[in-house]
């Protein structure tokens, strides 16, 4: 190294001296993925270098397996723990050696056990899992049902909703990361689904029981009914008639296949006093055109009121008003009646007659005469047959 010195004089001086310059070598290092038996495994090249760059690998798995490659990836025969060795060369002829124990770890063993490997459509199946992992535990199952559907569960409940020959598979990880999985067949059956409807649930009236099961290809032989009062019945679409008042009665349905499988559905209908259904008019004999007034007067015995439609006989109809005005263009009876619906599909009628009387004609005549003069108007009206016209008011 030289170092030029020039003074005030201007006087130049050269001074030289060495200077002893150290290159560190690489510093070789590697981790690894998840080192499981019988599962490839990952090197990943970590080693650093302060000057110049490393240029090739050298890998010693331990196995007499070598490899040339940054990041290699090597599978081992047997379990085991192997003395892995890197070793890193640089661009100037430097190299750096690094060595690790790689410890293999025992893959898990998934396995489980189910209630049936044949099962019918919709029922719930019990899967118990009877994986182990040999000096270690596992920590994580993810059972496939091979309808699209999963669970991390490790003792999952599940119903299938569609028939078919499947495929289950549960894979379990232990707490290393190493992973196995076991598959089984799974056969299921077509199963009828149960399901009704009801109406007409007001006290001492025949309840409507609607059958809406789906076969879903399973031709279905045998309906149970439970009404939930003790009584039951064999038939598609049953009636029954409660004896109860404002009880609550748990439904049941069973539908069974050809094939054994069979479904239940369960719901609770009540059986309600049906609504006093009444209504109050301004007047029940009016004259043609006159506005009559309805209000509804209905106590629904706290039901919920789901509709309330209103029916004139001359094709009139109102819905959801608790008042309705209304006129009748023409003479004669009419009946105007007003249903109201509640929740527990209880129907009820109330009906009043309403007599809309006819209208006298009204008519007049008169002679045209000059300005001052007086003037006759002569009533002409005609009375409706069998009355007389009582009262006049003119407007001139």
């Amino acid at each position: 190294m030289e170092l030029t010195h020039i003074d005030s004089l201007g006087t130049t001086s050269i001074s030289y001296d060495s200077v002893f310059v150290t290159v560190t070598p690489p510093e070789a290092n590697f981790f690894t993925s998840s080192a499981c038996e019988g599962q490839p495994i990952s090197f990943f090249d970590s080693s650093a270098i302060c000057y110049g760059n490393i240029t090739a690998w050298l890998w010693d798995f331990g196995d007499s397996i070598i490899s040339t490659l940054q990041n290699p990836v090597h599978q081992y025969a047997s379990g085991g723990t192997y003395n892995v060795t890197l070793t890193v060369y640089a661009n100037n002829a430097d190299s750096g050696v690094t060595a690790r124990q790689v410890a293999l770890v025992p893959l898990p063993v998934a396995n489980f056990t189910i209630t049936t490997p044949q099962v019918c459509a919709f029922s719930n199946v019990v899967f118990t899992d009877q994986s182990t992992a040999p000096n270690d535990s596992i920590v994580s199952w993810l059972w496939t049902f091979g309808d699209g559907n999963s669970s991390p569960s490790q003792n999952p409940q599940y119903s299938y909703l569609i028939a078919g020959n499947l495929q289950l598979q549960l894979t379990v990880t232990n707490s290393k990361g190493c992973v196995d999985s076991v598959g089984q067949a799974m056969q299921v059956i077509e199963t009828p689904l149960a399901g009704f409807s009801v109406t007409q649930t007001c006290l001492n009236s025949t309840v409507l029981f609607q059958n809406l099961t789906d076969s879903f290809g399973a031709p279905v032989i045998a309906y149970s009914w439970f009404f939930g009062d003790g009584a039951s019945s064999l038939l598609p679409n049953p009636a029954h008639i409660y004896a109860g008042v404002d009880s609550v009665y748990d439904v049941q349905l069973i539908a069974k296949s050809s094939n054994g499988c069979s479904t239940s559905f369960r719901d609770s209908i009540i059986i309600a006093a049906p609504a006093m259904v009444s209504f109050a008019v301004s007047n029940d004999s009016v004259c043609q055109n006159e506005p009559v007034v309805f209000t509804n007067a209905t106590t629904t015995n706290n039901q919920l009121v789901l509709n309330k439609f209103w029916y004139f006989s001359d094709g009139f109809i109102a819905q959801n008003s608790d008042t309705v005005i209304h006129s009748f263009n023409q003479s004669g009876t009419y009946l105007a009646s007003l249903v109201i619906t509640t929740a527990t599909s209880c129907d009820t009628t109330y009906s009043k007659t309403i007599v809309v009387l006819e209208n006298p004609a009204a008519n007049f005549v008169f002679t045209n005469v000059c300005f001052y003069d007086s003037n006759l108007f002569v009533d002409t009206s005609t009375p409706v047959a069998g009355d007389n016209i009582t009262n006049y008011v003119w407007h001139f």
